[in-house]
């Protein structure tokens, strides 16, 4: 009985993701935080449906995160708006109902934030099915869910391993498996590859652009933005909590440079 209570905290919704196709756009959307500073300075940007992926770039503080959590419904605009359409349905962030919607459209994967049933489960496996079978999915398409993402994230032969006995890697395409599980219309990673050396960022970038699903994610690895092999056609440089540039991956990668630059000047010329 405990361990179904553990698991029924992995989803905020009853039922699993079939939203394909979506528009998100935020019109003037901005975010303050309770302490008076800014999140993200009012913006207009558009996010259509795609088959390949966007990343955001950007210094510490740059406003990238802010931008994740605004697309996503985990925080309100403290101005403006953020819209998601699909068809001839629409939603808006600033209402709760819309967005426990766009939650489950859009689900935000940061590593460092394992869901507390995955986290306390015997075993990733089980948590996973425990879930599905809450949300009505029948034990036979429950099964194929979770051998496809577990194969996709290279997490077959661990499927019976709690958390604990994971490492790094590991963890890291766990969380986006989890995600994956739910059936997005656009996976949302912040720092997918967070703390990871060259050889797990590579395990984890394959599993991820090739998943089969749209992914915008936030990043500091430009080596990551710039491989053709990774499909992301979009990057969106921020910078003091604004959109500075918005282009194509090497043509952004050389403008965050630029930005890096500039802020380098900045210091020494302070310290003349």
């Amino acid at each position: 009985m405990g361990d179904m209570s553990v698991f029924s905290s992995l989803f905020s919704h009853e039922r699993l993701n079939d939203v394909t196709d979506v528009t998100i756009a935020l019109r003037d959307a901005a975010y303050q935080y309770p302490d008076g500073s800014s999140g993200l300075t009012a913006t207009t940007v558009t996010f259509e449906p795609t088959h390949t992926h966007t990343a955001l770039i950007g210094l510490n503080g740059a406003g990238k995160s802010t931008l994740l959590d605004l697309i996503t419904g985990t925080v309100v605009p403290t101005q403006g708006e953020v819209q998601v359409e699909a068809g001839q349905q629409s939603w808006n962030t600033n209402t709760a109902k819309d967005r426990r919607d766009v939650k489950r459209m859009l689900p935000l994967v940061r590593a460092e934030h394992i869901p507390p049933a995955i986290e306390q489960a015997q075993s990733i496996e089980t948590a996973l099915a425990h879930e599905l079978k809450r949300l009505h999915v029948d034990d036979t398409a429950a099964r194929a869910i979770i051998e496809r993402v577990f194969s996709r994230f290279d997490l077959t032969q661990l499927s019976r391993m709690p958390v604990t006995t994971l490492d790094a890697e590991q963890i890291h395409m766990l969380t986006l498996a989890v995600a994956c599980a739910r059936n997005p219309a656009v996976l949302v990673a912040d720092e997918p590859t967070k703390g990871l050396d060259e050889i797990s960022t590579a395990h984890v970038a394959q599993a991820l652009f090739h998943c089969g699903k749209p992914v915008i994610f936030a990043t500091h690895d430009i080596d990551l933005v710039r491989n053709a092999d990774n499909l992301i056609d979009r990057v969106l440089v921020l910078d003091d909590q604004r959109i500075v540039f918005d282009g194509p991956a090497n043509d952004a990668c050389e403008h965050y440079s630029e930005v890096i630059r500039a802020k380098y000047a900045s210091v020494m010329r302070r310290h003349q």
